[in-house]
């Protein structure tokens, strides 16, 4: 994994995508590549020599939205002290989803902004965007655009169940993390810089100090958790760990819900489930300040919550279904649509 691509298609959205991708190669010290995806016509195929100039001009405009988003994050670079930017930039002749998902193998994350410019090339659209992070080899992650209206929106209104809400912290993985970064210094004697405090100059990376994930015990949320803890790690972060539940549903038609069950125990055992799956994690992360949450609520609405505090949202492609249901499709779709933050998401054989 030596790169970080993102997708541009000339709009602002795009540019944010592009700006949050550098700060991110910062902080893992890997190369950024600018892709823009290009109407197939405008490569191989034969063209009437009357439109020409349409092709040109075509070309030219391709150009300049990549030489923008190089500029942009080359900007970023330097901002964040980073002077020998490694940025590149080119064109890519297909369907915007399917040549970012291409492009995205062997990377470290691919990123898209959550809306685009439409139009001609169509990139970075909501469906763009989804199609992306559900399909892509590597961790991908939708960078909200539209902040102002975000920050504008009143948080989700909570269930009337809301309250049965645990969260656990794990004072000792703190402490370490602590004393860890107070025995740090470089050669000349002086702390050394921790990566999140260098993102903390850049407000969509590092405002909060704080990673969330949502887990439910299945394959794709193991492989979230995994990336969320070296993310946490990588930026010198809180990790917040959200399992969320509700009550017991039929399993199918003719089913029977249980008319009477025992909330208070069945909290304590998601409790223990949610230790027991992060305790791996923990173990090879033992510097990360970690939190565990249980909540009774809708995942979607749970976790798009929890993300108002948090720099990034991060969950796994699929979910097991069945008795937490967390991470379905749906449910990811739902939070790249609702999130406030950025939000990655995971595909299960990335471990």
């Amino acid at each position: 994994m030596t790169e970080i691509v993102v997708g541009v298609d000339g709009s602002e959205g795009g540019l944010v995508a592009a700006e949050w991708a550098a700060a991110e190669a910062v902080l893992r010290d890997v190369p950024l590549r600018v892709v823009y995806a290009v109407a197939p016509w405008l490569f191989d195929v034969p063209v009437d020599p009357r439109i020409g100039s349409v092709r040109e001009w075509m070309h030219k405009n391709a150009e300049e939205v990549v030489q923008e988003a190089v500029n942009r994050a080359r900007a970023r670079f330097h901002a964040l002290g980073v002077h020998e930017a490694r940025v590149s930039g080119g064109q890519v002749g297909g369907q915007p989803a399917a040549v970012l998902i291409k492009e995205a193998e062997g990377a470290a994350m691919v990123v898209v902004g959550s809306h685009g410019a439409g139009g001609l090339s169509g990139l970075l659209m909501g469906s763009v965007a989804l199609q992306v992070v559900s399909h892509a080899p590597c961790p991908a992650v939708a960078v909200r655009v539209d902040r102002a209206r975000a920050e504008a929106t009143p948080p989700a209104d909570r269930e009337a169940d809301r309250d049965a809400t645990t969260e656990t912290t794990a004072d000792a993985g703190a402490d370490a993390g602590s004393e860890a970064a107070g025995s740090r210094e470089d050669e000349a004697g002086e702390p050394a810089a921790k990566p999140w405090r260098r993102m903390r100059r850049v407000p969509e990376h590092g405002e909060h100090g704080e990673i969330v994930v949502g887990v439910d015990g299945s394959e794709g949320s193991a492989a979230a958790l995994a990336f969320a803890f070296e993310e946490a790690a990588l930026r010198d972060a809180r990790l917040r760990v959200v399992l969320a539940w509700t009550h017991p549903e039929p399993a199918g038609p003719g089913g029977v819900e249980p008319l009477v069950y025992d909330v208070d125990a069945v909290g304590e055992e998601q409790e223990r489930a949610l230790a027991e799956f992060v305790a791996g994690g923990q173990a090879d992360f033992p510097d990360v300040p970690l939190t565990r949450q249980v909540v009774r609520a809708r995942p979607a609405r749970a976790l798009a919550e929890a993300s108002d505090r948090a720099d990034l949202l991060v969950v796994g492609t699929r979910g097991r279904g069945g008795f937490t249901g967390l991470l379905l499709g749906s449910v990811g779709h739902a939070l790249v649509h609702r999130a406030r933050r950025p939000v990655a998401v995971v595909p299960p054989w990335r471990r």
